[in-house]
């Protein structure tokens, strides 16, 4: 995570975070999530869910749900996986979110 706390006030600072992800060892395509949910468990926004190829790539939250509204300030979890072959990679992430 690019910031692991975010002020999406309209400031200009610190109003996303960019998740980074680079893909090197697969040689086809790979399924990859990348998910904020709140700290209940409850879907928040779903980033991506596509399949990509190797490289690098970089998916920014805003702060937004998935109907475009401002999430509450608090703390998110940052989900994202990998799915190639039998095996699934993953790894989770706190994102703070204040105003």
């Amino acid at each position: 995570l690019s910031n692991p706390v975010i002020t999406p006030n309209g400031d200009g600072a610190r109003e996303s975070t960019t998740v980074s992800l680079v893909l090197s060892q697969f040689s086809a395509d790979v399924e990859v999530g990348i998910a904020i949910y709140d700290l209940s468990g409850r879907l928040v926004r779903e980033l991506i869910a596509a399949p990509r190829s190797s490289g690098a790539y970089g998916d920014d939250w805003d702060g937004r749900d998935g109907n475009g509204g401002l999430v509450p300030p608090g703390l998110y979890l940052c989900r994202v996986w990998v799915s190639a072959d039998s095996q699934t990679f993953e790894r989770t992430q706190l994102i703070g979110v204040a105003y």
